[in-house]
């Protein structure tokens, strides 16, 4: 509610012209308007899991693997390798969620655990995967008519570029593995950890993306020059670190408002509504 808030607040007074009726919607109802994918999708699958646990418990070891290997096929080969065919997935789908999640709890209920060796071909081969369907279609597309080659080359880094892509899920998944055993701890790295989820809200926000990516660090004029990898780079962490200043401002606001008594604004506000349904005969 801060970023959305306050960022269609600012948005009011930077560019009126820009704010439409979503907007609005977004700013007061991030979750139900889908503002960000992300905290939506999480949301919903966080209202279906009290039934989907013991759902997956009820069904046993076997018929859990028989699960997953269907997860895999459909989701992670099918619709994960080959282009084009989403089987009801989208980038903002709740279903990756689900999915995962039968993966994850399977492995961790019935000691199902990657080895590191596994892990870490896993990361190799979902790299490989990545960088070949690449190469593939800058090998293909010159051998193919200008409109076809055209829709190719928009599609050539589809593997690496979703969620639920297998090489995608086989370097996240290897990579948890790697680190799972591991104990780090150190100040800056946990500031910026804490921070993370804001530069996701605000460099994600639909007001905020384009005057970014569009706007501010654009590759349009610089895409072919040979200093483009470096300019991604330094846009990314310019980017990053200047959304973690801005967190870092709400939480030291935040240390002296709402955080000094957890949840009393919730346990307020609870308090008022129970009021107002006990006077409506509301129960």
């Amino acid at each position: 509610m801060f970023y959305s808030l306050g960022i269609f607040l600012t948005m009011l007074v930077v560019d009126p012209s820009a704010l439409s009726v979503r907007a609005v919607a977004g700013a007061f109802l991030p979750l139900l308007s889908d503002l960000w994918w992300y905290p939506s999708s999480y949301a919903a699958f966080l209202l279906l899991l009290p039934f989907l646990q013991p759902g997956l418990r009820a069904l046993g070891e076997r018929r859990h693997r028989v699960l997953c290997l269907v997860v895999i096929a459909v989701w992670g080969v099918a619709s994960g390798l080959l282009p084009g065919i989403g089987l009801d997935t989208s980038p903002q789908s709740v279903l990756a969620f689900l999915g995962y999640f039968a993966l994850v709890s399977y492995a961790r209920w019935y000691g199902r655990v990657p080895s590191a060796h596994t892990a870490v071909a896993m990361l190799v081969s979902g790299a490989a995967l990545s960088v070949f369907s690449v190469l593939a279609v800058e090998l293909l597309a010159p051998l193919l008519p200008d409109g076809v080659a055209a829709k190719l080359l928009a599609r050539e880094t589809w593997m690496g570029q979703d969620e639920w892509m297998l090489p995608v899920a086989l370097m996240s998944v290897g990579l948890f593995r790697l680190f799972l055993g591991m104990r780090f701890e150190n100040r800056i790295v946990n500031w910026l950890a804490s921070c993370s989820f804001a530069v996701y809200l605000v460099s994600q926000h639909p007001s905020v993306w384009p005057l970014l990516w569009r706007g501010a660090f654009s590759l349009a004029g610089v895409w072919e020059m040979p200093w483009v990898v470096p300019f991604m780079a330094l846009s990314i962490a310019a980017v990053f670190l200047g959304c973690c200043l801005v967190d870092l401002c709400r939480q030291a606001l935040f240390s002296m408002t709402f955080d000094r008594k957890p949840g009393a604004v919730f346990d307020r506000a609870w308090s008022v509504l129970h009021r107002i349904s006990g006077r409506c005969g509301v129960e």
